[in-house]
């Protein structure tokens, strides 16, 4: 976090020392009148939108009339691209970098305020928020110790492949200046979704004025809880790249006093970067993934009549998902890599399933793989679907609970195993069809597997909260499935009735013919035969 401040700020100086303030395009002012909160529960005292042009520069003066205030936190958000805001004089311990930015202010002080925009040939839209805060409030981020201000008032986000941090700067007790004792401050973070895969403008403008005030903080986001006791600034996320999120803490002091940080957004991607938020990026696991929609309707439909076929997908699909797990979780490799050697492995366990049930032939043993993987899904839908708790946080209690329902699945299946394994393909194969064009329309359903292989293999992810993240695609998605579900169970069904619940065992248990060497060949007695005497005796 500090280097990457170090490496902004280097470039800001590098540039000022060869860009003069004259070779700047335009240089305008505009001055902002802080008027009284329109009610009691928002410390808003304004609020409003500027357009800034590339390579220019917007000093920003305030006039205030409202005796009552002691400090006010002037905000700046931007939607994708970075902008720099710095009070008075541009130095190291006066200016933030980024897309959603604050500084401290005190209203004694009269600062002036500067909003620079470096982009090259790209004007921006800014969406300007000032707050003003009584005597009574804490300060966000004023028992700061890393940030290069001496009040931090952001959330400062670092991203990884599966998960984020959000890190927030103590705040302080108005009653305790020196910041000997911080936790007399209590600080909860929300979090609040933006609708998947929109990454337009407005709708970003409009989640962050959502998050800006107390009661609609409250009403739209999920608190998130700390990682530990012993670390209550820092909240550790799962990651949904392509779906946006806010973050916003509160601080409380006392018994009305409070105060709002600024709020942070991510996508947990860069919409408009080579990548993308694609998360299939290399062919073969695309390939795979539109396979299944084949596979999901074979297993919805066509089950029975082709149940060799079944045994070997459920085979490949149970030696691919171990697979993945053990490289993932000893080697760090390319994706592909390990996407190729699991496809090659569950090649193995598939053909290998295939001839247990062709040397044995026992249908309750041949379906345990079935009632296994139906066990594994509906575990990962118990801790996609359920609040996150810090119980299942240790590994001991995630991973006894999770074999637990598969156990519970798999002597369920067995009690009725007919109906039970048309059922349970019914319910793999639309979960089946559903999981590529999950990946296609940028819903989120597939993250009720893609969290427990997490879960398995990235050794952080176990502190990550999981907020459950169900929206309009997500609900289409759904219907689907349970649509799939209940047609392909009544097709099956029915289509199959009075038929044998399995087709005839393999050669390898198959009933033996009568041995000759039994047969009698004693001469029968002619006038003791009957139309009821055997032929053979």
């Amino acid at each position: 976090m500090l280097l990457s401040q170090c490496i902004d700020l280097i470039i800001i100086l590098l540039f000022l020392s060869f860009v003069s303030v004259s070779s700047i395009e335009s240089m305008e002012q505009m001055t902002i009148e802080l008027k009284e909160p329109k009610t009691d529960d928002t410390k808003d005292v304004y609020n409003g939108f500027i357009y800034l042009n590339h390579s220019s520069i917007i000093q920003i003066n305030l006039n205030n009339s409202i005796e009552e205030l002691s400090f006010i936190i002037f905000q700046v958000h931007s939607h994708l691209y970075k902008v720099t805001m710095y009070r008075n004089k541009f130095q190291s311990d006066t200016y933030e970098y980024g897309t959603n930015i604050g500084l401290y202010s005190k209203i004694a002080e009269n600062d002036v305020f500067y909003i620079k925009n470096m982009n090259n040939d790209i004007d921006l839209k800014l969406y300007l928020a000032i707050q003003g805060y009584k005597k009574q409030d804490p300060v966000p981020g004023g028992c700061n110790m890393e940030s290069h201000v001496p009040v931090s008032t952001d959330l400062v986000i670092q991203e990884f492949s599966d998960y984020l941090y959000v890190d927030i700067a103590p705040a302080q007790n108005p009653q305790e200046p020196n910041c000997l004792n911080p936790s007399q401050v209590s600080v909860k973070v929300y979090l609040m979704y933006m609708p998947e895969r929109n990454f337009d403008a407005d709708v970003y403008f409009e989640s962050i004025k959502s998050m800006m005030n107390l009661p609609s903080i409250e009403k739209n986001g999920v608190i998130v809880p700390a990682m530990s006791k012993m670390m209550q600034m820092r909240r550790i996320v799962g990651l949904y790249p392509g779906t946006g999120m806010v973050f916003v803490a509160v601080a409380k002091a006392g018994a009305d006093g409070y105060a709002l940080y600024v709020p942070a957004q991510t996508y947990g991607c860069s919409p408009f970067s080579n990548d993308g938020c694609e998360l299939i990026k290399d062919l073969l696991s695309c390939v795979l993934c539109a396979l299944l929609v084949f596979v999901g309707l074979f297993l919805c439909y066509l089950r029975h009549r082709f149940f060799k076929i079944e045994l070997f997908t459920f085979g490949f699909t149970s030696g691919f998902v171990l697979t993945y797990i053990f490289i993932s979780y000893l080697v760090v490799t390319d994706r592909t890599a390990v996407v190729a050697a699991s496809a090659l492995s569950g090649l193995f366990f598939g053909s290998m399933w295939l001839m247990f049930w062709w040397v044995y032939g026992i249908p309750i043993i041949a379906l345990l793989l079935t009632s296994l993987n139906l066990g594994f899904l509906m575990a990962s839908l118990f801790y996609y679907v359920i609040p996150d708790d810090l119980y299942f946080r240790e590994d001991l209690n995630y991973w006894l609970i999770f074999a637990l329902i598969v156990l519970v699945c798999a002597i369920i299946m067995i009690s009725a195993t007919f109906e039970a394994n048309i059922l349970a393909c019914a319910i793999l194969g639309g979960y089946a069809v559903i999981y590529p064009i999950d990946y296609y329309i940028g819903s989120n359903l597939k993250y009720i597997l893609i969290n427990t292989m997490r879960r398995a293999t990235v050794p952080n992810f176990k502190s990550a909260t999981l907020v459950l993240n169900y929206q309009y695609k997500d609900l289409v998605l759904t219907l689907l499935w349970a649509s799939l579900t209940v047609t392909s169970f009544a097709y099956q069904y029915y289509t199959n009735y009075g038929r044998p619940p399995f087709p005839p065992p393999p050669r390898g248990i198959r009933a033996r013919p009568p041995s000759f060497a039994r047969l009698s060949t004693r001469p029968r007695d002619p006038g003791t035969c009957d139309e009821r005497t055997p032929l053979l005796s």
